[in-house]
This record gives C-alpha cells, sequence and structure tokens, in this order.
C-alpha cells in the first residue's frame, strides 16, 4: 500500500482494426483506462485496467466509478479492491509496483521488466472464414512465429480440422493451439467433444484451451481424463477466488495447463497464488 499519491485516471478505450470474433461473440472495442500515480518524490506509477466485453466480471460503468475512487482517495491499496473487481485490482497493483524502487522491486526485477530481453508469444489468429484464417497463419509464419493460436467453434468442424490440416502441412514444426472458449458444449452432428480433440491430437495440435463452457466440472473431468489433446483452463479460473475453490476445481478437473490473465482474476499476485 502507498498513500499520498497525485492519482490520474485516463480514459482510453482500445478499438480492434478488425472486429475480432470468437465462439462466443464479436468484439469492437475494450474499455480501457490507465492509472497514473505520482510520488512527492517525483516517481511516477503506471497501471492499466482493460475489460473484455462479455467476459470480465465488472460492468464499465462500475470499473470507471472504482478507478475514480482509487484517485480520490491518493492510495495505491490493491487489498482494498475486491475480488468482483479484477481488472481494476490489476491496474492499482501494476501502478503500485511501478512506483516501487528498484529494491522493493526484486520480486518484479527481471530482463523483460527491465526492457532487456523479449517474451515468445503465440501469433493469434482471429476467427474468419477458413480461407481468410489460412492467409492470417500464412502472415504470422512469414513474420517468424512459431507458435499459432486460433479460435474455433463458428465454422463447421470438418472445416476447422482442414484448416489445422492446411497449416500443419505448410508449417510442419510450427506449435499450434486452439481456443473453443466453450464451444465444445455446443452438440454438432456426427462430433462429440471427446472425438473433436482426437481429430486434432491427430496433427499435432498442442493443446485446446476452455473447449466446455465454465463450471461443468465433472463433464470437463471426464473430458481431460479421456482427450489425448492437453487441455487448458481459461475462462473456468474466473471468480474463484479463494484456495479452497481453486484446490477443488483443479483437484477434480486436473487440466494440463491454466491461462493466467492477471485483469481477470485478480492480478499478479493472485496468478502466483494459482502458480
Amino acid at each position: 500500500m502507498m498513500r499520498g499519491l497525485d492519482i490520474q485516471v485516463v480514459e482510453h478505450p482500445l478499438e480492434f482494426r478488425v472486429p475480432a470474433r470468437t465462439s462466443r461473440d464479436t468484439l469492437t472495442a475494450k474499455p480501457t483506462w490507465f492509472i497514473e500515480a505520482r510520488h512527492p518524490d517525483g516517481r511516477v506509477g503506471r497501471g492499466e485496467c482493460s475489460l473484455i466485453p462479455g467476459l470480465s466480471p465488472e460492468h464499465p460503468l462500475r470499473a470507471a466509478r472504482a478507478l475514480q475512487s482509487v484517485a480520490a482517495s491518493g492510495v495505491l491499496d490493491p487489498d482494498a479492491i475486491p475480488d468482483s473487481q479484477p481488472a481494476v485490482r490489476f491496474a492499482v497493483e501494476t501502478a503500485l509496483i511501478d512506483l516501487l524502487t528498484p529494491g522493493e522491486r526484486v520480486l518484479f526485477d527481471t530482463p523483460f521488466s527491465r526492457g532487456e530481453s523479449g517474451l515468445p508469444i503465440n501469433g493469434l489468429i482471429w476467427m474468419d472464414s477458413a480461407e481468410a484464417m489460412l492467409n492470417q497463419a500464412e502472415v504470422l509464419l512469414d513474420r517468424g512465429f512459431s507458435a499459432l493460436k486460433w479460435k474455433v467453434g463458428t465454422l463447421p468442424f470438418r472445416e476447422e480440422l482442414e484448416l489445422v490440416r492446411a497449416i500443419r502441412r505448410k508449417a510442419p514444426e510450427a506449435v499450434l493451439r486452439v481456443d473453443a472458449n466453450g464451444a465444445f458444449s455446443r452438440p454438432e452432428l456426427g462430433w462429440t467433444a471427446r472425438s473433436k480433440c482426437e481429430a486434432l491430437a491427430e496433427w499435432g495440435v498442442h493443446s485446446i484451451e476452455q473447449p466446455l463452457k465454465p463450471g461443468h466440472w465433472k463433464e470437463l473431468a471426464e473430458l481431460v481424463a479421456a482427450s489425448p489433446l492437453p487441455i487448458a483452463l481459461d475462462e473456468e479460473l474466473i471468480g474463484l477466488n479463494t484456495p479452497a475453490l481453486r484446490r477443488g476445481m483443479l483437484g477434480l478437473v486436473k487440466p494440463a495447463f491454466v491461462v493466467l490473465k492477471p485483469s481477470l482474476i485478480g492480478g499478479l499476485r493472485e496468478a502466483n497464488h494459482w502458480i
């Protein structure tokens, strides 16, 4: 916690150049605010609050009010932000970390945070027609990405599987990941969630994120146990804010991976609790 700060909030909505489709909905913008906290000694800390419409627990108006309340208080205290506002907490937490002196920032002092190295990331393919998605993949591969991830669940699965085959033929060594955003919960003639995972595994897909909708732990556990394709959990983590809930879910479902998004789970400290 740090008191006696001059805190300003700047609204800066991020607009997608191209509407971003998932199996859940289509995004055109992300409501976003930056907070800037000035210490009396001249240090400045900045944090970001960015929401994913339809997924983030916070409503934009509520998030904006919470940020203005933080600014009026002159205090950065992540512990004072409720679990129901994870993106606001992340903004406060990152601004506070940014204000720490080098000696205080030991846990967060890495080559990446110092701007000395990068981090490997997925090249992300947004939902579109199969032809357009293949074009996106080719552009990303030409740019040097060795790992690709794309959204599945809006096209007939046979078309999506053919896309996997086409990308695999073009990039035999690439790491391929897919994200269903819960779409495999919907019935599709001739396919089950398990058979879809089996088909993807045959083409060397690394993993699939959130094949089933969140909250169906028993069905998810059965799929994890039966699927040859490793399963990662994403939306499933949102709202599991106590050690008991987290251990209960992980112990039952036993996923291969968890995808930690600080603005959805409450910040870097909460991500570390998950780890």
